[in-house]
């Protein structure tokens, strides 16, 4: 994901969408996840939210 990130233009609005199978938590932190999530956090949200801090991304409503 990162390679094609890196390919977009810096001024546009991006949105990253899919399941991941990335359970990131309920504390927010860092400012990129909300409060009103589910309370585990796995592997690949951990690397979720490590990949929206390198990309100031901000993850929104995980939960449908």
């Amino acid at each position: 994901m990162q390679k094609l990130l890196d390919k977009v233009n810096k001024n546009s609005y991006i949105k990253l969408i899919g399941g991941m199978n990335a359970r990131v938590g309920n504390n927010k932190f860092l400012n990129i996840v909300g409060t009103k999530e589910e309370a585990t956090l796995n592997n690949n949200g951990r690397k979720l939210t490590d990949f929206c801090t390198f990309n100031d991304l901000k993850i929104m409503k995980i939960l449908f």
